[in-house]
């Protein structure tokens, strides 16, 4: 007998839910939108365009019309595919809540650097998404100058900038990168007056660590304006152009640097004239 009442117990309590939910599925179907609710997920204080205001104002700039119609008629699918389209979405979710409200939680784009490409200005995130420059947006990104096309994207840059967000020690030493295809990539530093040619984007560790030695070892030496140039592109030695507002020198000389008891120099600096106006020094580092 117990068992039997168990047994009827449980049907009838699996058919009340399966006729809850569908008396809820129907009633939901039935029910209009009361409204709209958005929240701006915005990390960054500084993307401040980004407003549920604007967002409201969007929804009926793109034909979502939807506060009065039928739940049943809203696509929440369709809105987030419209809405991660536009370029100031880095991330949006839509659905509808137990109020018969729809909301929209959405995350403005983050971009990861500013780029100057000739008359443009803009921001980019890690997707390739642009957003102008102007005075509502203004980020602390890294800024890139260039000439970029299809083949050549701010994007393949993105090596270069992760390694800079993760060593502030050579983050530091950079104020600015310029490029026009991947091959050469140049970084302009802090100190004013020096450009340096990383070549590709490979080896970055062991790039800056030469540059590091350089600027510690070999410009303390010569002189931080005797140079314009360090191109660190090929392995296993530093080239640096002398400026070519430099006097002249007829000299072949090798310069070592380190402690003047140490039989082996960090780096040997062989100086050359190459032609009249400009000088190159083939700097190579001493293996440890």
């Amino acid at each position: 007998m117990k068992k039997l009442l168990f047994y009827i117990s449980t049907i009838l309590v699996v058919a009340y839910v399966i006729g809850s939910f569908f008396w809820t599925s129907a009633a939901r179907r039935d029910a209009t939108c009361s409204g709209i609710v958005v929240t701006v997920e915005n990390p960054n204080d500084s993307i401040r365009f980004i407003t549920d205001k604007f967002i409201l104002s969007e929804m009926n700039r793109l034909g979502f019309n939807v506060k009065g119609k039928r739940l049943a008629n809203i696509s929440e699918e369709q809105i987030e595919r419209t809405f991660n389209k536009q370029y100031y979405v880095e991330h949006v979710q839509c659905y509808t809540n137990s109020d018969n409200s729809l909301c929209i939680d959405l995350e403005p784009i983050q971009p990861v650097m500013r780029v100057f490409d000739g008359n443009q200005s803009y921001y980019i995130n890690r997707a390739g998404k642009h957003v102008p420059a102007n005075e509502g947006f203004f980020l602390d990104v890294p800024v890139v100058s260039g000439h970029f096309s299809k083949r050549f994207q701010p994007t393949q840059l993105l090596p270069l900038i992760d390694f800079l967000s993760s060593h502030p020690e050579a983050d530091e030493m950079v104020s600015a990168i310029n490029a026009s295809n991947p091959r050469n990539v140049y970084i302009i530093p802090q100190m004013a007056g020096i450009t340096v040619n990383l070549g590709d984007l490979t080896d970055l560790d062991k790039k800056f660590a030469k540059l590091k030695r350089f600027y510690q070892e070999v410009l303390p030496v010569k002189g931080w304006d005797f140079y314009d140039t360090i191109t660190l592109k090929w392995h296993g030695q530093i080239v640096a152009s002398k400026r070519i507002n430099t006097p002249r020198l007829k000299i072949q000389q090798d310069v070592s640097l380190g402690h003047e008891e140490s039989p082996d120099p960090l780096v040997s600096v062989a100086v050359s004239e190459v032609s009249d106006t400009t000088r190159k020094h083939t700097i190579t580092p001493k293996q440890p």
